[in-house]
């Protein structure tokens, strides 16, 4: 993740999230465990626009995504925010309860 926030290599929506799930693991020892204890949700974005026309990759359980959200507030998406020198800047909303990047977030809208 430190490359692509320094420009030196491109990563799609995809690729991106992984990555910033694996960031949530502060010690490569613990990566074997935290695998183990994985929940995998599938990454199937839905590309639309929020309410106010920021481009969005919704993910399962966000109300843009068709598969419905838990609740009005649930957020799991890719912010698509421009295109620049990493090639899309994005950042991610995620409040789902026991997802990896919500605690991240302490339990609110984990924003990377």
């Amino acid at each position: 993740m430190q490359l692509y926030n320094q420009g030196q290599v491109k990563l799609i929506p995809p690729q991106w999230y992984t990555i910033s799930e694996l960031t949530t693991v502060r010690r490569h020892a613990q990566l074997a465990d935290a695998a183990r204890h994985r929940t995998v949700y599938p990454i199937q974005p839905e590309f639309t626009a929020d309410d106010a026309g920021a481009a969005v990759a919704a993910l399962p359980g966000d109300p843009l995504h068709p598969d419905g959200a838990r609740a009005p507030t649930d957020r799991h998406r890719i912010l698509i925010k421009r295109m620049g020198k990493r090639g899309m800047d994005m950042g991610l909303e995620c409040n789902l309860p026991g997802h990896p990047l919500a605690a991240a977030g302490g339990g609110s809208a984990a924003k990377l």
